[in-house]
């Protein structure tokens, strides 16, 4: 009985790319893995993708205080898309950003 096969198709390699990039494959596979992304621009663009993705966030200071203005402007913009999506309109309501009458 095998455990893997030879090729990795393009699905598969999405699903394994977090444990690639992590180094949590088993040899044989991660061999099969790059045998397919040598003959594959997509997910080789995909990898660089996660790659680049990766290092940026890294970046990202994770102290970073929002201000409490901003929230308060995300939060109203999450609740007026929820209404709109749900089909709630009420005209007595303001804008985000209009001052109430």
């Amino acid at each position: 009985m095998r455990l893997f096969r030879r090729e990795v198709v393009c699905q598969e390699w999405t699903e394994l790319i977090t444990d690639y990039l992590e180094g949590v494959l088993p040899r044989r596979l991660v061999k099969a893995i790059e045998l397919h992304l040598a003959s594959c621009p997509h997910c080789s663009e995909y990898l660089g993708q996660m790659r680049r993705t990766i290092e940026i966030s890294g970046a990202l200071p994770v102290d970073t205080d929002v201000p409490d203005e901003l929230l308060d402007a995300l939060q109203r913009a999450f609740e007026d898309f929820a209404q709109l999506e749900h089909g709630a309109t009420d005209a007595d309501e303001d804008w985000p950003g209009e001052p109430a009458d």
